[in-house]
This record gives structure tokens, sequence and C-alpha cells, in this order.
């Protein structure tokens, strides 16, 4: 068993949570300041596809995860400052101040109380805040910190412990009930709702993936290869649970009942991150590629390019054929125009399913 190593990104977030500048609390009117959208380069194998950019109006910050929520906007996470962002689906950007700069919100989903909830690694916390941008906190009793986040078939936030080897989930009145991962330091990092209604979550130091039902029965099954680094999670079009690993460069799939293939990614060391499901594909970050990924159920293999030097990170889905992303390497939103892709009601990246 490896240790988790920790990439230039975590070591930055973890700089952040300590390091965070005293920024007042402040709101923006959407649209402010913000330069013409910018389009990157569209894929050879998909010509009708047209990425474009928006960027943040806090320069510098690093951005989390991005899902579709309410008001019908994007909603995403700026880790490094401590704020929430919303972005229209014309590009006006909004963003909205956490309780503490150095709370280092990270993974975001639409609650079932109507509103955005986040985790708070900085703060051993979940945070939620209303279409009008008012932030709640509600603490860990604990005091573990929380990474990855997903709406329960209970109408429960799940929520994964990295530091403390824990799942936890909390009602929206903030009631919280903790319970332990059997293997000791697997540091579990996201967290998705699977079509069996057991929350499905990764552990990248143990290589393992995880599932735990509502009373909180533990499973565990074993990636096939060794150090994968397996990262993000998100139930797939064909019932399967498919997932990013990070240091083999692989995409991976599990059965509900365990069974696992991977896929290679066709692009060198891509560095693979969020991931979501979309027109019956996978559509993933490829950080270090500056593109977004697509593969099939079977296995097959695309890519969308972004101007060089963004560093895509998490992806969501939206509505209008859209593919949303966060940007690390220029602080922005990107969005891919795909016309096939779906127009959901409501489809992001921890859609809850009941």
């Amino acid at each position: 068993m490896r240790a988790f190593q920790a990439g230039p990104r975590e070591l930055a977030l973890a700089a952040a949570a300590l390091l965070a500048p005293n920024v007042g609390p402040q709101g923006h009117t959407p649209g402010a300041s913000l330069p013409p959208a910018r389009l990157g380069p569209a894929a050879a194998a998909t010509p009708a596809l047209i990425v474009q950019n928006y960027p943040t109006l806090t320069k510098g910050t690093l951005l989390g995860a991005i899902t579709y929520g309410i008001g019908g906007k994007l909603w995403f996470t700026e880790t490094s400052c401590g704020k929430i962002g919303a972005v229209s689906l014309d590009g006006r950007v909004t963003e909205y101040p956490t309780t503490y700069p150095g709370s280092v919100p990270e993974d975001i989903v639409l609650g079932p109380d109507g509103r955005m909830w986040f985790t708070e690694q900085g703060m051993a916390a979940l945070g939620a805040i209303s279409a009008a941008g008012v932030v709640s906190n509600y603490p860990i009793p604990s005091g573990n910190t929380a990474i990855g986040l997903a709406l329960g078939p209970d109408h429960r936030l799940w929520f994964t412990e990295q530091l403390s080897d824990r799942i936890g989930a909390m009602t929206t009145t903030g009631s919280v009930t903790e319970y332990p991962v059997p293997v000791a330091n697997a540091a579990p990092h996201d967290i998705t709702l699977g079509p069996d209604r057991m929350l499905w979550f990764t552990e990248p130091t143990t290589g393992e993936i995880g599932a735990i039902t509502e009373a909180g029965a533990l499973t565990e099954y074993t990636v096939p290869t060794a150090n994968s680094g397996v990262r993000n999670i998100v139930t797939g079009p064909d019932g399967r649970l498919w997932f990013t690993e990070f240091t083999a460069n692989k995409i991976g799939v599990i059965t509900t009942t365990g069974k696992v293939e991977e896929y290679p990614i066709p692009t060198p060391d891509a560095q693979p991150h969020g991931l979501v499901a979309a027109d019956g594909r996978i559509w993933f970050a490829e950080g270090n590629a500056d593109a977004v990924g697509v593969v099939t159920p079977t296995g097959q293999f695309s890519k969308v390019g972004v101007d060089a030097g963004r560093e895509p990170v998490f992806v969501a889905s939206g509505p209008g054929n859209t593919i949303w992303f966060t940007e690390d390497g220029e602080p922005s939103v990107g969005v891919i125009h795909a016309g096939s892709t779906p127009s959901p009601a409501l489809s992001a990246r921890h859609r809850a399913r009941s």
C-alpha cells in the first residue's frame, strides 16, 4: 500500500487553507468586467463543436467542481479564495464569498431543499448557498473535513472524509452520521449515487472502489491496476460506475456487482480528473492535455481541445446541448456547445436518482 501522493493542485489547496487572503464580503453584478468570450479549437473528429471560455471575476484562483443547479445556472467552487461562483448560460459570472476565505470549497451539488451544497475542506463543515447568495455553514461535529459530496436517495448529503477514512451523511438541518471505512489510510475522495441506491466512492491510496448503503454497510472492490490513483466517479448511461485513474492514465468502470474494466486513455499523461455522463458517453477532463476527453461505453475515445494552458479540472452537463468545465490554468469556466449532448432538466456530475 502506497501513501497518497499530493500533486501540485493538492499542495496549492493546502497552502490556500493556511494562507488565504483576507477577502471581505463582496457581491458582483452579473457580467461585470467580463471580456468577450474566447473561442478555442475543436477536435477534428467533432468539427461541429464550439468551445467558449468565461473568466472568473477573481483572478488567480483555483477552481473546483461544477454542476448545473438553481436559477438555471452552472455553479462552481473557487477553492483558493473561498468563494462560490455561478455562471448563466450566456456567460454572465457572479461570485459569492463563503463565510471564511480559507474555507477551501471543493465539491458542489444541488440539495433537496433548493440550495447548492458544498464541502469546505478548511472548516470541517458543509456549506449551503441560496439562489440569492446567502451562505450557511453546518459543522461536522467530529471535526473531520469533507471533500467529495453527493445527494443520496434518502435526501441526505453524503460526503467523503479523506483525512479520517470515513463516509459522512448530513441532513439539510445539519444532523450528521459518520461511517468508518474498513481499510486504514483509504483516503476516500469522490462519491456519487449509483443506480442501486448505494453511494459509490473512490479510495486513491488503496486503489479500491467502495460502496455504502443508506444504513452504512460498506463493500470494497479492488481496481486491477496497482497504484492507479482512482480519483473521480460517476454513474454512466449503461448503469455502471465510471471513474478516472489519475496516475495510471486510464478510465475505469465497475458494475454494481464489482466487475472492473479499464481503458487506457490514448493521450499520454492526460491527468484525468472530473467526469460526467452525457449523451450516452462519458466526458472527462484531461488537465495535462488541455482537452475534454470522451469515451463510449465500449471504450472508444475522442476528445475536444481547448486553448493551450487552460487545464480543465471538473466537468458538468448543462441544458442546451452543452458540456461545462472548470479550468485551473487561466481561471475560467468553459463550455462546449455540442449538438449531440442532452438538454437535461437537472443533469449534473452528482445527479440524484431516486
